[in-house]
């Protein structure tokens, strides 16, 4: 396993409801300044982030309705240069 000092790394969750394609990752360690790499657990689906970062959140897309229930593992980038 890689260690990254710039990583932030763990955290695995989510709630979504199966209506929408779009979701939401809120975790204090995000800014605007991170970047936040997401990988989906127990389906066939793609998700990647969409439309920048935030503080305390990132934005989620996927190619299809998040199944109600499905599970999200990311990984928080930051880089110290930029605070």
């Amino acid at each position: 396993m890689e260690r990254r000092s710039d990583c932030n790394c763990g955290g695995t969750g989510w709630d979504p409801d199966g209506t929408t394609s779009t979701a939401f990752i809120f975790d204090d360690r995000i800014t605007s300044n991170s970047a936040v790499a997401v990988t989906p657990i127990g389906y066939i689906i793609t998700c990647g982030t969409y439309g920048g970062y935030f503080d305390h959140h990132v934005v989620v897309k996927c190619t299809n309705n998040i199944p109600n229930g499905m599970g999200i593992n990311y990984a928080i980038f930051n880089n110290p240069a930029l605070g």
